[in-house]
């Protein structure tokens, strides 16, 4: 047993080391990684830490304090399994060194729980400041409020750092365990189309739920919506919590100090790994002999018309826009996640603009309430903000080419026009739907 786990920390360490960016020890790269620091992981820290932080206090006066920490984590959750399936997906089945490591004198089983751990510490690595956020939200609005030393128990401090660290663990288990059962099921498919819209079933189940949801609360406002879910009214968080029931335990050791709802959520995290280990032993291999054996789709002859002379910038644009949809994590990633969250927003406002409060702002705007104004400015620097520090196409337009990035520098187009097709990209995706 000793050996087997030595071989699945070798395993790690070697996808560590394959994966691993190197910083040149330049001032600029220096000053490009604390510009990126304080520009976005710090930005994104306080914006959770203040989301929790009020949450929580709305959730104190409505009487059910632990209700804000319950939301949370089950909405992280959900973000973890949704994007987490289509990693966990790639790493253990789509990876262009799985026919040598397969060869290797390793249990299926094993290679898989090396696979899955490596995939597990790189996909949470961002998540786990979120997650720390939200529960240092939690306790500033605990103190602010006189229960400072009831909350910073040494239960709920310890299942606070627990959860920081696993709860992403029971939800990428869900997504492995969903990988493997659809290559050994579906053994028939031969596209691997199927499998690659998984993560997009996914989603839209997650927010045909939430929407769902929204018809038992009344008039579409923050308030009722709040009320909804101190009273445990909301469908949405109801089957979250039948989902992702360690979550909740996580919720209930932190908010409630209990020792037993701490032990239960340690326990629950073994078990999910148990199973996973020994669901690969008798799955996994016969997974990757599916996959191997997936059809390829015809491919159509090149033709005198699809050699077409175009400018260099135009050329450099529809490679950015090619690797973008053609590479599933990019496009759900990138690409889905740019469209899907302002189109949201729209269909909320949309659902509450006979709403009362939405009517009675509307009116105090164009009245020239200077609060009004202020709101609308701050929204204005919101969306802003989002949408340069945290655009998700135009962060990772040189992170994209990979093991390619050589070809930036060694291709006949200047550094200045790659940079513009680059930004176009970006602009062009999400820009229109953001004008919504």
């Amino acid at each position: 047993m000793k050996s087997r786990l030595s071989q699945i920390g070798s395993l790690i360490l070697i996808f560590r080391k394959n994966t691993q960016t190197y910083l040149p020890q330049k001032p600029i790269y220096k000053f490009l990684l604390v510009l990126v620091t304080l520009g976005l992981l710090i930005p994104a820290v306080v914006v959770v830490w203040f989301f929790s932080y009020v949450l929580t206090q709305a959730m104190m006066e409505a009487g059910n304090p632990g209700g804000g920490v319950l939301f949370e984590v089950l909405i992280l959750s959900v973000f973890s399994m949704v994007f987490g399936t289509w990693v966990i997906f790639a790493l253990l089945f789509f990876s262009s060194d799985r026919e040598h490591l397969i060869t290797l004198p390793m249990r299926g089983e094993d290679l898989m729980m090396g696979k899955f751990i490596f995939s597990y510490l790189a996909e949470t690595t961002m998540e786990f400041y979120v997650i720390g956020a939200v529960f240092g939200g939690y306790y500033m609005a605990c103190i602010k409020y006189g229960q400072g030393m009831a909350c910073l128990n040494p239960v709920s401090v310890l299942g606070a750092i627990l959860g920081t660290l696993f709860l992403p663990l029971i939800p990428m288990i869900y997504s492995a365990l969903f990988s493997i059962l659809m290559t050994v099921m579906l053994k028939s498919v031969k596209s691997q189309a199927v499998f690659t819209s998984s993560t997009n079933v996914l989603t839209a189940l997650f927010i045909g739920l939430f929407l769902f949801s929204l018809k038992d609360i009344g008039e579409i406002n923050m308030e009722n919506y709040l009320y909804a879910l101190s009273e445990g009214r909301d469908i949405f968080l109801h089957t979250l919590s039948t989902i992702f029931f360690p979550s909740v335990w996580l919720s209930k050791a932190v908010s409630e100090g209990s020792a037993a709802y701490l032990l239960a959520f340690v326990a629950a995290n073994l078990v999910a790994m148990a199973v996973l280990y020994y669901f690969g032993k008798y799955f996994y291999v016969r997974g990757l002999q599916n996959i191997a054996a997936l059809g390829s789709d015809k491919q159509k002859g090149a033709k005198d018309s699809d050699y077409k002379v175009s400018s260099r910038f135009m050329s450099s644009f529809k490679r950015e826009i090619k690797t973008l949809l053609r590479t599933k994590a990019f496009a759900n990633n990138c690409v889905y996640v740019n469209l899907v969250i302002p189109l949201c927003v729209v269909l909320l406002f949309s659902l509450s603009k006979e709403g009362s409060n939405l009517l009675q702002f509307v009116d105090f705007y164009r009245q020239g309430n200077e609060r009004a104004h202020v709101i609308i400015m701050i929204v204005v620097i919101a969306i802003a903000f989002i949408t340069t520090a945290l655009n998700s196409i135009a962060s990772t337009s040189f992170t994209r080419e990979g093991s390619h990035l050589s070809l930036v520098k060694y291709i006949p187009v200047s550094y200045t026009l790659q940079l513009m097709s680059k930004a176009a990209v970006s602009i062009c995706i999400t820009y229109p739907v953001l004008v919504l």
